[in-house]
């Protein structure tokens, strides 16, 4: 974990974590032996020397945030939880009031994306995907990634959010920065914060404005 990954798991604003009204209920307590051991996938924790996902985010045409990360085909039993989550993070700059004509600000603002891994299924991995500002969350949605095919997200126009497979030949190093002209802006890394649950919002609920849950999307 970075230095930065660290300092931003440690402020005030990431360490709190609002919870939204469908909270996940541990395997272990609610689902029955035959679903126990279904062959899911699942994202990073033993997956290293698996099959790979990559994760490229568009903003308006272009390539601003890059990531390859590990998944793989396991039982449901044998996934164990982490201590941290595992979250991936960037910043770009976009004006709020394309995310709905409720936010008036026109100009652009920094905004922070955050990825997770939501659930587990047999057709893929569901990831959690965030945007937010310092005083709201603007969007908070799902992404299904396949892991035999590639699958595209567009929630709203010109933010665009792509997964493929990668062939072991064709891996790259994870978190590639990419730099643009003109006056996109962005950094990303891929952290541990430790935010155990699968659909929340990785902002503090007090002051924040929740746009649009998971309940209201799905």
């Amino acid at each position: 974990m970075s230095a930065s990954g660290a300092r931003r798991c440690a402020t005030p604003l990431f360490a709190a974590v609002c919870a939204l009204a469908l909270m996940p209920v541990p395997a272990s307590g609610q689902a029955p032996p035959s679903a126990r051991e279904q062959l899911v996938w699942h994202w990073f924790g033993g997956c290293a020397s698996s099959d790979s996902l990559i994760l490229e985010f568009h903003l308006d045409g272009k390539l601003v945030y890059s990531s390859t990360f590990p998944i793989c085909h396991v039982r449901r039993s044998d996934i164990r939880p982490e201590p941290q989550q595992r979250l991936l993070t960037f910043d770009f700059d976009a004006a709020p009031h394309r995310f709905g004509t409720q936010y008036r600000a026109s100009e652009p603002e920094p905004i922070t994306a955050n990825i997770w891994e939501a659930s587990q299924r047999r057709t893929g991995v569901v990831l959690g995907v965030s945007f937010a500002t310092t005083e709201r969350v603007l969007l908070n949605t799902r992404h299904a990634a396949r892991p035999d095919s590639p699958a595209r997200s567009e929630w709203i126009r010109g933010l665009e959010l792509i997964t493929q497979p990668v062939r072991r030949a064709e891996r790259t190093p994870p978190n590639k920065r990419l730099k643009l002209t003109g006056g996109d802006r962005f950094k990303g890394s891929g952290v541990l914060c430790r935010w155990r649950g699968t659909d929340f919002v990785p902002r503090p609920c007090a002051g924040l404005r929740v746009a649009r849950s998971l309940s209201a999307i799905r």
